[in-house]
C-alpha cells in the first residue's frame, strides 16, 4: 500500500469513529431597534374584555397545565387592527414583536408554515394607512408549541442557571444570560420551533430554522446561540 493510500485509509477509519455533531439551538426573536415600526396596534383595548393582546388568565387551569397556556391566541372580539403611518417610526420588517407575540408579513408566515407547520397560530390583521388606504398584509403570530423545561433542559450542563421551585413543586429557570442554557436534543426530537415552560416565554429554534431563515432573505429576525457558557 502506498503512503497516500495508507493516509486515506487512516482518515476513513477516523471518520467512522467520529461522533456526529450535536444539534445546535438558538433563541429566535425580532431584533431590537431603537425606533418603533411605522405601525401601531390601534384596537388593543377592544380585542378582549381585559383590554390585553395576551390571553387572560395566563394559566387558566393551573401553572404548566396544558393545553391552555399564556401564548395561546384568544378568540378576539375583532381582528387586530394595525394603523400605518411613516411618522410612527421606521419601515416595518417581516417580523416585529409585541408582548411576546409577533406581527409577521405573509412571507414570514409562509416561511414559518414551511419550516414547522404545527408550531404557530395566526390571526389575520386588518391594516390601514392613516390616509385611509389599505395597508400591507400582516398577521398576528404566536409560537404555541411548548415543551416542559424539566424535560428538555440539561440542568447538569447548564451550570450558570438557578433553578427555583415554586409552591406547586415545579421549577422555574432563572438565568442572567439565556444563551447559557443547554438543551436535550433527544427529548426535543423533531421540533424545530418552540417555547420552554419555565424560561419566560422565549422562542427557541434549531439550526434548520436559522439556516432556512437566512436563505429566505427575510428581515427582522435575530438569533442567539444556545449552550454557550461565556461571551
Amino acid at each position: 500500500m502506498t503512503q497516500a493510500a495508507a493516509e486515506i485509509a487512516a482518515e476513513t477509519r477516523r471518520m467512522r469513529v467520529r461522533k456526529p455533531k450535536a444539534p445546535q439551538y438558538y433563541e429566535f426573536y425580532a431584533a431590537l431597534n431603537v425606533r418603533p415600526p411605522f405601525f401601531e396596534l390601534a384596537n388593543e383595548a377592544q380585542l378582549q374584555e381585559c383590554g390585553s393582546l395576551l390571553a387572560e388568565p395566563a394559566w387558566p387551569d393551573g401553572y404548566a397545565r396544558l393545553p391552555r397556556h399564556p401564548w395561546r391566541l384568544p378568540d378576539y372580539r375583532e381582528p387586530p387592527r394595525l394603523l400605518f403611518d411613516k411618522k410612527f417610526g421606521r419601515p416595518a420588517r417581516d417580523v416585529e414583536a409585541q408582548d411576546g407575540l409577533w406581527f409577521v408579513t405573509s412571507a414570514m408566515k409562509a416561511f414559518l408554515e414551511r419550516v414547522d407547520p404545527d408550531a404557530c397560530d395566526y390571526r389575520k390583521c386588518d391594516t390601514e394607512w392613516t390616509s385611509g388606504e389599505a395597508g400591507p398584509e400582516y398577521w398576528l403570530c404566536s409560537v404555541t408549541r411548548v415543551l416542559f423545561g424539566w424535560e428538555v433542559i440539561n440542568v447538569d450542563k447548564s451550570t450558570k442557571i438557578n433553578v427555583l421551585i415554586g409552591e406547586d413543586g415545579l421549577p422555574w429557570y432563572y438565568m442572567v444570560y439565556g444563551h447559557c442554557l443547554h438543551l436535550k436534543p433527544e427529548v426535543i426530537g423533531a421540533a424545530h420551533l418552540f417555547r420552554i415552560i419555565g424560561t419566560g416565554g422565549v422562542v427557541y429554534c434549531d439550526q434548520f430554522v436559522k439556516d432556512s431563515y437566512k436563505a429566505a432573505g427575510l428581515k427582522g429576525g435575530a438569533f442567539q446561540k444556545m449552550g454557550v457558557d461565556s461571551w
